[in-house]
């Protein structure tokens, strides 16, 4: 199996990622999709109309497919119709099947984008790693002691919950622009999942 991931989308969740690879490894192509909440209007030669929103899903990755297929499906000759690596899969004839993606995994690709990651919208979202306020309390104590040694250990159990929250938001931080501190690092689906 393989997996395509947009390195713009920093907010993918494990479970989404755990459930492409799963059902890859089943049906040979699938991708995670969310509902469309807007409503939809369809171009036509004298204006527009509005068309059922139930009748389509936004895409997302990661796009998980057999590494052989994959493969196959990238000797085709290139068509303007080919947007992702499922389109190119599904051009073979293939299915491509459809699970469920997380609405946070959104596409970092315009400056309104940029200023939502920014701003810490999704931050809240996004489900927090197990281990983030024990890295947090551990890089704090080591902090405050550090600068001080043993002498200044008072002073620095007062300064504690302060460096503990000033750790915990880094740590979230770097997570999300894909640090490793503390944090389970995907190798391959078998290493986590």
């Amino acid at each position: 199996m393989v997996g395509v991931h947009d390195g713009v989308r920093p907010f993918v969740s494990q479970e989404v990622i755990a459930r492409c690879f799963r059902e890859a490894a089943v049906r040979k192509a699938v991708i995670p999709v969310i509902d469309v909440v807007e409503t939809v209007r369809h171009l036509t030669g004298s204006g527009s109309e509005t068309v059922n929103r139930n009748d389509y899903k936004l895409v997302q990755t990661p796009q998980v497919f057999d590494a052989d297929l994959l493969r196959r499906a990238y000797e085709q000759e290139f068509t303007p119709f080919f947007t992702d690596d499922a389109s190119v899969v599904e051009a073979m004839g293939v299915p491509v099947h459809l699970v469920e993606g997380n609405r946070e995994n959104i596409k970092i690709t315009t400056p309104f984008d940029l200023k939502v990651h920014r701003g810490g919208a999704l931050r809240s979202a996004r489900p927090r790693h197990r281990h983030d306020h024990q890295y947090g309390r551990r890089c704090a104590e080591q902090a405050a002691v550090g600068r001080g040694g043993q002498r200044d250990r008072g002073k620095a159990r007062r300064r504690v919950p302060q460096l503990r929250e000033n750790a915990r938001r880094d740590t979230v931080s770097r997570g999300e622009r894909g640090g490793k501190d503390c944090r389970e690092t995907i190798v391959s689906p078998t290493s986590v999942f």
